[in-house]
């Protein structure tokens, strides 16, 4: 299954799962209404029979009876339910995956981090960022879990946020580590992770009906007492007769919801993790790994199991078990492992759980740099195309990947772990060899960086401008997670600045351009609508016609070569390949034909990044610039493509 086929998979998982929350708030509501009337019944009843001349019984039978009433329930009890979903996503950050992290304990991790454990987890996952082609997560340690487990959170590449417990990079060895982030990786790539925030929606929502229905029968029991005193005085027996009923109800309705909820939650995810798995030993081609995880984890006293009361509405999107629930969301240790290693004996690996020396007095083992790889040792994923390997990188890419980071100077390596030192290294990979070009852009970097940041340019601007260009890409990715803790103040002023450094010449250059794509758009808060076409209209055309276009003139020197590349690439789409590509398109232009084409179904998306691959290709060679070029276009349409390799053919 590609990669377009695990987004219309999770497409479709998302409306079956919205198809069963209506159905899940229908029978709410209709169980609820119910429950209202039963309670007005039972309370008339009770009033009739201590006083039979009060007035209270009809006037509150009639309520139950009456229209109106019912409806206002109807309507009050869909409200609560859809308003507890939405509230409970807005608490979790709006999917954001840092919040997820943050509230499960998570502890943000950075370069200048002292522990040689956490600094081993901050490689691995950026290692896989560039491999798998997408902006490097946030990574969080839950420094007090001490089970082996992780998680992946967040609705989109670009907010993803990744979460490893202090048990998992304790006892776990680099292969495995990797085994389990690549796993994490797949929940990533396939859409899976916007899931699992929906799951989270749908239960909270539906538990709140058995919170208001708690809190009905608490307060019935507080006003049993007074109204006993004066209920044939004043019919206060009904009424609290009413509430007991009503409070009953809605916490039994809201206990079998929760229950039908949690059986949703974990048949929806079982599958899912045999997929990951599946997909964790294609991209490290390495069983070894993830298995030797999950062995490790049956050998462990403490197993998978995490302390945070925020587990529970979070169990699903683990690696291993969170909790001990009566609806398992994972599959069980033994057929998971089997499904890696069929050889398996059976026996897991025995661990035990010992504290290690204080950081100061543990010897970090030397770090092995990855020797340089010539490309005919890719010659499996040299063979695929673009679109076979976009969401599926390959270990070629993931020693690839581990060649680009180790080849960036530890130096910048540092900076892009720091907010303030990468704003410093994108900067400096913008400032212009013209000097007078040269003379505008640095004042305006002291004019709204400030001396300090004109500092920490001087002293990077070198190693950057130095730096192969085969690794600006790759370091650019790397001063994501940072960039992203800039407070909105700062990044606003970062974006003027970017935009200014851009605009000093009064041109846009295609490194300047990715730029924009890459840094200046996740900043402004520019995010990928929901909303999808299914099917080519017009506009979309039109839009698709002037990205070749560009692409075409921009990757091909001459003419009659761009015009070609054009006709190939639009002929692949399926548009006028007769049209002559223009040159003349404003950046802004692109920006908004890329914006429009992101919101298509992942179908079109597969179909324009093959053309996009057709037109780059055509003169059989792929220069760093159009890899670039190519890889900030796929960003943008939520396509994560890994890095082109040596001799790599895009079609």
């Amino acid at each position: 299954m590609d990669f377009f086929e695990h987004q219309d998979r999770a497409r479709k998982q998302t409306r079956r799962l919205i198809a069963l929350f209506v159905l899940g708030v229908v029978a709410v509501v209709a169980c609820t209404t119910f429950a209202v009337w039963g309670a007005f019944e039972l309370s008339g009843i009770a009033a009739a029979a201590n006083d039979t001349t009060a007035p209270h019984a009809d006037t509150i039978t009639g309520l139950g009876r009456n229209a109106n009433v019912l409806w206002g329930a109807a309507i009050g009890t869909m409200l609560l339910v859809l308003g507890g979903s939405l509230f409970r996503l807005m608490q979790l950050g709006g999917g954001n995956g840092s919040a997820i992290a943050e509230r499960l304990g998570g502890r943000l991790l950075s370069h200048d981090h002292a522990d040689p454990d956490a600094r081993k987890l901050l490689n691995v996952v950026e290692e896989m960022s560039i491999a798998a082609g997408t902006p490097v997560p946030p990574v969080y340690l839950l420094e007090d879990e001490s089970g082996i487990n992780a998680f992946a959170a967040g609705t989109t590449v670009e907010n993803a946020a990744i979460g490893v417990t202090r048990g998992c990079v304790r006892h776990l060895t680099r292969d495995e580590l990797q085994g389990v982030i690549g796993h994490e990786f797949s929940h990533i790539l396939s859409g899976d992770m916007k899931i699992n925030l929906r799951l989270i929606g749908v239960l909270a929502g539906i538990l709140v009906i058995g919170h208001v229905g708690s809190l009905l029968l608490r307060s019935s029991f507080y006003a049993s007492a007074g109204s006993s005193r004066r209920s044939k005085d004043s019919g206060g027996g009904g009424l609290v007769i009413a509430i007991l009923v009503l409070g009953g109800s809605l916490a039994l309705i809201g206990f079998v919801g929760a229950f039908f909820g949690s059986w949703i939650k974990s048949a929806v995810s079982r599958q899912r993790e045999y997929l990951a798995d599946a997909s964790a030993v294609q991209f490290t081609r390495s069983r070894d790994g993830i298995a030797g995880a999950l062995k490790k984890i049956g050998g462990f006293r403490r197993r998978s199991l995490l302390r945070t009361p925020a587990a529970d509405e979070c169990s699903h999107m683990f690696f291993g078990k969170g909790l001990n629930t009566i609806f398992a969301t994972h599959p069980p240790l033994a057929k998971r492992i089997l499904a890696l290693d069929p050889s398996w004996d059976g026996e897991f690996a025995r661990i035990e759980d010992q504290t290690p020396a204080p950081a100061e007095k543990q010897q970090e083992p030397p770090e092995k740099k990855p020797p340089r790889i010539a490309a005919d040792q890719f010659a499996h994923a040299v063979a695929l195309s673009a679109a076979a390997l976009i969401g599926q990188p390959t270990n070629d890419h993931l020693a690839y990947a581990a060649n680009l980071y180790s080849s960036i100077p530890e130096r910048l390596r540092a900076m892009a772990g720091d907010p303030f030192s990468a704003r410093a290294i994108v900067c400096a990979m913008l400032i212009s060899r013209f000097k007078e070009t040269q003379r505008v852009q640095l004042s305006a970097v002291h004019r709204l960086g400030g001396p300090g940041l004109v500092s920490e340019l001087r002293a990077s601007a070198a190693a950057v401008v130095n730096l192969d260009p085969t690794l600006r890409l790759p370091l650019l990715e790397l001063t994501a997670p940072s960039l992203k803790r800039l407070s909105p103040d700062q990044a606003e002023t970062f974006v003027r600045l970017l935009d200014e450094l851009i605009n000093a010449d009064q041109k846009v250059d295609l490194f300047e351009w990715c730029v924009r794509r890459l840094v200046v758009a996740p900043l402004q808060g520019r995010r990928r609508a929901a909303t999808h076409f299914y099917s080519v209209n017009r506009d979309i055309e039109q839009e698709a016609e002037k990205l070749l276009g560009w692409l075409a003139v921009a990757g091909h020197s001459g003419l009659n070569d761009a015009k070609q590349a054009y006709a190939m690439g639009a002929e692949r789409f399926g548009i006028d390949a007769r049209l002559i590509p223009q040159s003349d398109h404003r950046p802004e232009e692109i920006d908004a034909a890329l914006d429009s084409l992101a919101k298509t179904s992942p179908k079109i998306k597969k179909r324009l990044i093959e053309s996009c691959a057709t037109v780059v290709s055509f003169d059989k060679t792929v220069t760093p610039q159009e890899a670039e070029l190519f890889r900030a276009i796929a960003e943008s349409l939520g396509v994560p493509v890994p890095p082109v390799l040596p001799g790599q053919a895009l079609i």
